[in-house]
């Protein structure tokens, strides 16, 4: 693994433990773990967890 994706993966996992949370929108969550384009948070997260943030949110909500 590339010290790049790790990275990532990183701040995706800290991303989802936002999301969890319910406190913040999907954007504030982008910004809290460093990305400054919610487009490239979202391609970011759909790569590392394999659903779109807002799918991730809607799943959360049904259990």
């Amino acid at each position: 693994m590339k010290f790049s994706d790790y990275i990532e993966k990183l701040r995706i996992e800290k991303a989802c433990e936002l999301l969890k949370e319910d406190k913040y929108n999907i954007d504030e969550v982008a910004k809290m773990v460093g990305y400054t384009n919610a487009h490239t948070f979202r391609r970011a997260f759909k790569k590392v967890i394999g659903i779109l943030p807002s799918e991730f949110c809607e799943r959360l909500r049904e259990v």
